[in-house]
């Protein structure tokens, strides 16, 4: 006897059917190691999940930066049409004060070099023009310099 049959000459499972089941078998367990494999390696750093999180996430970044810099850029805009603004009136001013000097300086000249120019004023026609003064200070006040803001006198001039 070489083994133990309940029935003999036939065998308990016939061949194909036990070729169906491993087939079978080894199909499930491929099917199951396929659903888990992506969970078994989600976590190591080169798989897929893990750099489409670290894309997904320099993205954002790279939005936040872009948002900072459109601001930045207005800001930058709005800086530059303010600075031209003021190098056109510094500009204004600048002009204005040259032909200033250029409508006085020939007056001072003229009055300095006046043959009377170093004569001193009389005390009552000094003080007649100080109140004259004061009464134009008074109707425009910005017109005014503040007291002792000039130049000083020379010696014997009110």
């Amino acid at each position: 006897m070489t083994g133990f049959q309940t029935m003999p000459g036939r065998a308990l499972i016939p061949g194909w059917a036990k070729v169906l089941l491993i087939v079978a078998a080894v199909i499930v367990a491929v099917a199951l190691i396929s659903h888990h494999w992506n969970r078994l390696t989600a976590w190591m750093p080169w798989s897929v999940e893990s750099r489409l999180e670290r894309a997904e996430g320099q993205v954002e970044d790279l939005r936040g930066d872009l948002a900072t810099a459109a601001a930045n850029a207005d800001a930058r805009a709005t800086e530059a049409a303010a600075n031209a603004d003021q190098v056109r009136r510094v500009e204004t001013v600048h002009r204005q004060v040259i032909e200033l000097r250029d409508l006085t300086d020939p007056v001072i000249h003229e009055a300095r070099s006046a043959p009377d120019a170093s004569t001193p004023l009389d005390p009552d026609r000094a003080d007649r023009l100080r109140e004259h003064d004061r009464q134009l200070c008074e109707f425009v006040p910005g017109a005014c310099a503040a007291a002792g803001a000039g130049e000083a006198a020379p010696a014997g001039y009110p």
